[in-house]
C-alpha cells in the first residue's frame, strides 16, 4: 500500500485560481499520471479551507490543526505575500500567514517540506500600494529561493505539471516514505 502524504496549500488572497486548481486537481493528476507509482505514494491535500469555524487565533489554529501534521507544505504567490501575523504582544511574527506556514518547511527537523511557487509576471507597479507588496513578495522570494525548492511559473494550468514533478522528487529526495 502506498504511503499517505499530507500537503497543505498555503497562499495569499490573490492566488485563488491556482489554489482552486491545487485543491481539486492536484491529487487526481498525481494519480492519473503516474507519479503515484514512481514515488510510491498517494498525496492528500487539504488547505485552511478542511478546519471546522472555532475560537481562537486563525494562524495559530492553521499551524496547529495543518501545517504541523503536514509532510510538505506548498506556497503559490502571484502578486501580493500577505498581511504579517501578529504575536499577542503585537509584534510581527511572520510578513504574512502564508509565510509562516511556508517557513514552517525550515525548521531544522524530518518534515514538513516547504515548497515556492511564483507566478513571474509583475503586477501594473503604477499604484504604490501594488508596488509595496510587489516589493515585499520580491524580498520574500530572494530571503527564501536557496533554503527550499523555489520555482516560477507562467499559467496556472502549467503549475500542477510542475508541482507533480517537484512533489515526486521531494518524496524521492527527502525519503519521506521513511518517515512513517
Amino acid at each position: 500500500m502506498a504511503r499517505k502524504i499530507k500537503i497543505i496549500i498555503a497562499s495569499p488572497s490573490d492566488v485563488i485560481n491556482e489554489r482552486d486548481l491545487l485543491l481539486n486537481r492536484l491529487e487526481t493528476k498525481f494519480r492519473r499520471e503516474h507519479y503515484e507509482e514512481l514515488c510510491g505514494s498517494r498525496i492528500i491535500v487539504e488547505g485552511w479551507e478542511s478546519i471546522a469555524p472555532q475560537p481562537g487565533n486563525a494562524q495559530d489554529i492553521i499551524n496547529h490543526k495543518l501545517i504541523q501534521t503536514a509532510d510538505i507544505i506548498l506556497a503559490v504567490f502571484r502578486h501580493k505575500l500577505g498581511t504579517p501575523t501578529i504575536d499577542e504582544d503585537g509584534s510581527e511574527r511572520a510578513p504574512s500567514g502564508t509565510a509562516e506556514e511556508l517557513l514552517q518547511g525550515l525548521i531544522p527537523r524530518k518534515k514538513p517540506i516547504g515548497m515556492a511557487y511564483f507566478f513571474e509576471s509583475p503586477p501594473d507597479l503604477t499604484d504604490p500600494d501594488i508596488a509595496h507588496e510587489w516589493a515585499r513578495l520580491d524580498d520574500f522570494k530572494k530571503d527564501i529561493s536557496k533554503k527550499m525548492i523555489y520555482r516560477l511559473y507562467n499559467n496556472e494550468e502549467k503549475i500542477l505539471e510542475i508541482v507533480c514533478k517537484d512533489i515526486c522528487a521531494n518524496i524521492r529526495e527527502h525519503d519521506l516514505l521513511a518517515s512513517e
